[in-house]
């Protein structure tokens, strides 16, 4: 399915299914009931119909934005289902399943959304990771990018110890979800991760640090990734030889290569 048409389809099918679960656990107290009145019970049924003309709506938009492809997807089939189970117990067992479903989940998604989110968007022309630049009598001076991936930077430092015989090694990594995850599912972000000179390490990025992306990129190495989830390291070298007194190379990232052009030049393969 492309991916241009997936996204808001297939949230809106787990919206759908959702809400459908929502509905069951509202129908089972009818179906289970305790001592209640008439006036609850008509309560309940008239919220368990408003919540069904929302799943038929979310599911309608989701039939409409991706001409019924979305339930072509076993993937996405799967998880709407579990999404439909795990709300029908959060309904009808509030106590024991509700709150610690919604606690658990909300933490879960704010906290993976998060670590993604805040990196800039991969796209075939690469985003910006850093600069470096030829100050003159074998002075040399790097900026990080700002992280927005619009080429903005931080400010030249010099680099110590370098000379025209350096060579400097850029790390990247590509953080990817399958499409099936919900909001961020079918992405790619990218970051500069590491710059080394030799055994000395220039820069690291604290955000692979911290967790949740710490134990992403302790477990998903290399590109594949488990359970959908991937955290793939790229690298690329820069000869500081190569750059003419006063001249700066652009360390860019496309998702696959990491690469260097001169300021002003389009990024291309």
């Amino acid at each position: 399915m492309d991916f241009d048409n997936l996204p808001l389809s297939r949230d809106l099918l787990y919206l759908a299914a959702a809400l459908l679960g929502a509905a069951a656990g509202l129908l089972l107290y009818l179906v289970f009931p305790r001592r209640r009145s008439a006036r609850s019970r008509s309560r309940i049924v008239t919220v368990c119909l408003c919540v069904l003309s929302a799943a038929v709506v979310s599911a309608a938009g989701a039939v409409v934005f991706s001409a019924g492809t979305v339930f072509s997807d076993t993937n996405i089939l799967a998880v709407s289902l579990a999404a439909a189970a795990v709300f029908l117990l959060a309904v009808r067992f509030p106590r024991a399943a509700g709150f610690p479903l919604v606690i658990l989940g909300g933490i879960a998604v704010v906290g993976i959304g998060f670590a993604f989110l805040r990196f800039p968007v991969l796209d075939t022309r690469g985003i910006a990771l850093a600069a470096v630049r030829n100050d003159g009598g074998d002075q040399f001076s790097m900026s990080i990018a700002d992280g927005a991936g619009n080429g903005a930077y931080r400010g030249f430092s010099p680099i110590e110890g370098t000379g025209s015989e350096g060579i400097l090694e850029f790390s990247a990594a590509k953080i990817s979800f399958a499409g099936y995850y919900p909001l961020i599912g079918g992405g790619e972000r990218g970051i500069l991760a590491s710059v080394r000179r030799g055994d000395t390490e220039l820069y690291a990025d604290p955000r692979l640090a911290e967790p949740p992306l710490a134990g992403f990129y302790a477990l998903f190495p290399v590109p594949g990734g488990r359970l959908g989830i991937s955290l793939a390291s790229y690298s690329g070298n820069l000869s500081l030889g190569t750059i003419p007194p006063g001249a700066r190379r652009d360390a860019v990232f496309d998702g696959e290569t990491v690469r260097f052009i001169s300021p002003g030049l389009p990024v291309t393969p």
